[in-house]
């Protein structure tokens, strides 16, 4: 089960214990790892330096630098995740002890919440996120997330700041690879074949974000594609498509007969390309995900349907 801590109830939780926001700001400056240090402008007449702190006892942050203004029309209730890892032992609950926006008119408190679940075989816990409801999300600037989190098992804990960039929605950039997919189905039976697609979808896909493997305009913040391969009569294809660095990516192979029949076929996991140092590109867990810039996955799907 998800636990979810609201900003409010951790405002009341931490009343006794916080001074002003300039005390809380010289604790988020006073350690220097990993950290870029810039003048912002906070709710307070005076000035505060902020510094992105990327890790700090044990835990690392995982997010995109920028993230979109929300958009009427696209997504009912879009959001955009911190995620967060952690190195401490034995740790199956986790205490929020501060969560703060340096700017509150871009950023304001009541659009941010911390969640995480327990694993089901371990109880330990995971998926640490810290969430920003877009919807809630003002006006377009340069913003910090501070995090103080504590392990409520062991004497852990740390506190890190993600520096973030909101723009307007389409706006949004993310480093992209070009590579390419080759992909054999020469064991896939084609009787009774009315149809052929390829479908490749981004898991990590994020909002405002255009897709550059879509051409239609009224389709291009689609986080899917599908190719069409009924008309490749040696049953292979070299399939180039943009990659989003760091990005997960699940695969369909799909067959539809004349009869009306969904056929989903399977593609084995394959490793590919690549090195210790670099890591590779692969298929694996049902993620395609690339580690070196133009370059290629040769995929063979096998005649093994599933459900």
């Amino acid at each position: 089960m998800k636990k979810i801590f609201g900003v409010m109830a951790l405002s009341l939780l931490l009343l006794a214990g916080c001074n002003n926001s300039s005390s809380s700001l010289a604790t988020a400056t006073s350690s220097s790892k990993d950290s870029s240090s810039v003048a912002l402008a906070n709710t307070s007449s005076s000035e505060v330096v902020w510094n992105e702190q990327l890790s700090d006892g044990g835990l690392t942050i995982n997010c995109p630098d920028q993230l979109s203004l929300y958009q009427t029309g696209y997504e009912y209730n879009p959001y955009f995740d911190i995620k967060i890892n952690y190195d401490w032992q034995n740790t199956t609950q986790v205490s929020l002890r501060e969560l703060e926006s340096s700017d509150t008119s871009i950023i304001p408190q009541e659009a941010l919440s911390f969640t995480y679940e327990n694993s089901r075989k371990t109880g330990l816990a995971i998926d640490l996120d810290v969430r920003i409801q877009l919807k809630n999300v003002l006006k377009t600037g340069v913003v910090y997330i501070k995090i103080h989190l504590k392990s409520d098992n062991v004497s852990s804990e740390g506190t890190i700041i993600k520096k973030l960039t909101v723009v307007p929605f389409g706006e949004v950039e993310a480093p992209v690879y070009h590579e390419t997919v080759k992909l054999d189905w020469t064991k896939v039976p084609v009787d009774n074949v009315q149809s052929i697609i390829f479908q490749l979808a981004d898991k990590d896909f994020q909002y405002g974000l255009k897709n550059p493997n879509i051409t239609d305009t009224a389709k291009e913040y689609q986080d899917f594609w599908q190719i069409e391969l009924k008309d490749e009569t040696t049953k292979k294809k070299d399939i180039d498509f943009t990659y989003f660095v760091g990005h997960r990516y699940t695969l369909i192979f799909q067959v539809k007969t004349t009869g009306g029949a969904l056929l989903n076929y399977t593609i084995p996991e394959v490793v590919g390309e690549g090195d210790s140092t670099t890591g590779f590109n692969q298929f694996k867990n049902y993620y395609l995900t690339f580690a070196i810039d133009n370059s290629s996955i040769q995929l063979t799907v096998i005649n093994q349907t599933y459900l």
